[in-house]
């Protein structure tokens, strides 16, 4: 709703950019966006190329970047004026210095899982209960997109929430996509945190072990955490209050367009062409008014973003001072 980030590598590096015109916007006053190949980032994309942006008066450049560094970097600069990202990723940057908020939502909730091997001993207890089947992972491995990543601090709180400690597994990196795949192909881990659109990738090789969003015996403020949402420096968004506002409202039209029962078509073969996931059928299974598009939503929660916060600081991604909030790190916009 998630963006699955790489582990955050040196901020100051990043944060050294800032002269060179933090928050500025680029030419005649485009917004520039970082998006990578990801479920969450798709509904910009397609979006996009519907020319939802353009209807609410803006120009969103489509900027494309992998991991959080480059796009950090390029917030500090200049370069781009928003990305989506998790709040760990922007806890980090801005216990480093940055000055960053959130103006709108993109993943309200989690909408992770754990995916195993279908062929291995733990596909077999997919239908138990929540706190057995965690129980059953003690002295696994865990596949991980990086180490001190989202997808890690998400594996830790699935694991806490069935009653294990992160000490009681391995966490493994391998990385996104097919790399992460083939981890599990060749068994170097036991599972894997997954997100749409990896589980779909999987197709018959994998099964869904732990499904968040509908797991009914878990406790609910595991689903009820913030994974991700659009962020921009303070200072652009105060100079910029009706362009974040606007990009905020084509955001949830193009959430709108990509869940559309009449869009449906379109937009799967989007997917299919540019998003990996491996067939028509199964992309318009993500579209659909099942399917996991429907929990991104452009809501932004404090007490789920508290959550989050709380979740990282216990497993020690972030630092318990300077003290994260919803009043540092969740725009107020001026009243109208």
């Amino acid at each position: 709703m998630n963006k699955m980030t790489c582990a955050l590598v040196s901020v100051a590096c990043a944060l050294s950019l800032a002269a060179c015109g933090a928050g500025g916007d680029s030419k005649a006053g485009t917004i520039n966006v970082a998006t990578s190949l990801t479920a969450s980032d798709s509904p910009f994309i397609l979006g996009s190329e519907a020319g939802v942006w353009k209807k609410r008066g803006l120009e969103a450049e489509n900027v494309p970047m992998q991991g959080a560094a480059p796009a950090l970097a390029g917030l500090a600069n200049g370069s781009i004026q928003t990305v989506q990202q998790g709040p760990v990723v922007m806890a980090q940057a801005n216990q480093k210095g940055a000055d960053l908020r959130y103006f709108c939502g993109v993943g309200p909730v989690i909408w992770n899982g754990l995916i195993v091997d279908s062929d291995g001993p733990l596909a077999g207890m997919a239908g138990l209960p929540y706190k057995q089947k965690i129980a059953a992972l003690k002295g696994k491995s865990i596949g991980v997109s990086a180490l001190k990543s989202t997808t890690e601090l998400l594996g830790g709180m699935m694991l806490e929430a069935g009653g294990l400690k992160a000490s009681d597994v391995s966490y493994v990196a391998i990385g996104y996509g097919k790399g992460a795949l083939s981890a599990l192909d060749q068994g170097r881990v036991d599972a894997v945190v997954t997100y749409p659109f990896l589980t779909q990738q999987g197709e018959d090789r994998v099964k869904l072990f732990v499904d968040v969003p509908n797991e009914k015996d878990a406790p609910s403020d595991m689903y009820n955490t913030m994974s991700s949402g659009w962020m921009a420096n303070k200072d652009w968004l105060d100079k910029n209050p009706d362009k974040a506002q606007k990009f905020c409202a084509a955001f949830g039209d193009a959430l709108d367009y990509v869940t559309a029962e009449q869009n449906r078509d379109t937009v799967a073969a989007g997917l299919q062409k540019s998003f990996g996931v491996p067939s028509l059928d199964l992309a318009k299974q993500v579209v659909s008014k099942d399917g996991p598009m429907r929990l991104l939503s452009t809501k932004l929660d404090c007490g789920a973003l508290q959550r989050a916060i709380e979740l990282a600081e216990k497993q020690g991604q972030i630092k318990s001072e300077p003290k994260m909030t919803c009043d540092n790190m969740i725009w107020k916009a001026p009243a109208s």
